[in-house]
């Protein structure tokens, strides 16, 4: 399980069968984030391009980003979550690691 990733000011080709760049950590909301730093970034996944659980902050850079469609060829699924717990969409937005 990967806590976070840190990535900045360099030229990153990716290729995977999955998704090219994930962070996820299910037993702390302070951890699963992408940090995305000046660099140029060209990403072809499977999966997502991008994917972070908790919460995700690009800054600059130049980004070539392919995709197999991800979450939206994915399975659906359904789940019961309570209020004020995290998922889905959004997270911890603009705060930086």
């Amino acid at each position: 399980m990967i806590s976070s990733v840190y990535i900045a000011n360099g030229t990153f080709t990716l290729q995977t069968g999955k998704d090219g760049i994930q962070s996820d950590n299910e037993e702390d909301a302070e951890k699963g984030f992408v940090y995305l730093g000046d660099g140029n970034y060209t990403i072809t996944a499977d999966g997502d391009g991008v994917s972070a659980s908790s919460w995700m902050q690009i800054d600059d850079g130049t980004y070539t980003i392919t995709t197999g469609g991800g979450s939206a060829n994915g399975e659906a699924h359904t789940d019961n979550m309570q209020p004020g717990q995290m998922g889905g969409m959004g997270g911890m937005g603009g705060r930086r690691p």
